[in-house]
């Protein structure tokens, strides 16, 4: 769900000092705070049960209408 330099950092598996570099780029920098808290409220909403409903509905009516 993540996305990298966007809702946040991805680092690689199993790499603590990746993993704790991200964190101190995000504590030393409020505007990249700032950025990926907005972006990720706006990814989030994609994920809404009622956007994922009706993706669901779309995708099964276009397969019903692919087999007729």
């Amino acid at each position: 769900v993540n996305q990298n330099d966007i809702t946040g950092f991805v680092v690689p598996p199993r790499n603590p000092i990746a993993l704790a570099e991200a964190i101190n780029k995000i504590l030393s920098n409020n505007d990249l705070y700032i950025k990926f808290s907005q972006n990720a409220k706006e990814r989030f909403k994609e994920f809404e049960i009622s956007n994922i409903g009706d993706k669901i509905i779309s995708l099964y009516e276009e397969i019903l209408v692919g087999n007729k």
